[in-house]
């Protein structure tokens, strides 16, 4: 697919003084996550990331890009109107639900909370869908397989710190190299891969 970009894209009928390019692809996008703000996602409705990603994806189609992979985030429905030629936007190959450890970068629970391996609930992004938390090769297979079966294309595990998440250091590692051949293991059985966030000089 091409895409013509101009001043005026977007605009009713043929653009003026624009050029034509291959349609662009994104190897590593966050349609919920940037298009809202962590407060809107915390504590506004569960559609305002949904609408916001809606917004974002037909903005990305606008600057010319046609193809992304989204790194975290439900995505499908999105994905799925899309498809359907119901909304503007570019084709999307979803990861669904980023797993993290506790404590770890796509930890957003309060500092207080329980951590599910421990009996707790699940925290508000896991709600969302936004992140899974999973502790332990058990954890992390099923966390693994419940995004395979939303239908994700990809697997997306956070292997080191990051600055947007409060608890963990930029440098520090995360997961065990157990957790992370088990994540790996089940993407494979699957025919596809895993994709890693890792900042740490140390991997």
């Amino acid at each position: 697919m091409a895409i013509a970009l101009s001043p005026d894209a977007g605009r009713a009928g043929p653009p003026r003084g624009g050029t034509l390019i291959p349609g662009l692809s994104d190897a590593h996008v966050h349609l919920v996550l940037a298009g809202a703000t962590q407060a809107e996602l915390m504590l506004g409705g569960a559609g305002a990331g949904h609408l916001r990603a809606a917004a974002e994806a037909r903005a990305m189609l606008m600057r010319g890009f046609t193809t992304v992979r989204d790194m975290a985030g439900d995505t499908g429905d999105l994905k799925r109107m899309i498809d359907a030629g119901a909304l503007p936007g570019p084709r999307i190959y979803p990861s669904h639900a980023g797993l993290s450890q506790t404590g770890g970068h796509g930890d957003f629970g309060m500092v207080y909370d329980v951590p599910t391996a421990l009996g707790g609930a699940a925290t508000r992004a896991e709600r969302l869908g936004l992140m899974r938390i999973a502790d332990g090769p058990s954890q992390v297979l099923a966390g693994v397989r419940e995004q395979l079966r939303k239908g994700a294309s990809q697997i997306k595990m956070m292997a080191g710190g990051g600055v947007a998440s409060a608890y963990d250091h930029l440098d520090v590692l995360q997961y065990t190299t157990g957790e992370l051949r088990a994540g790996v293991r089940a993407a494979a059985d699957w025919g596809t891969y895993v994709a890693v966030h890792a900042s740490s000089p140390g991997l």
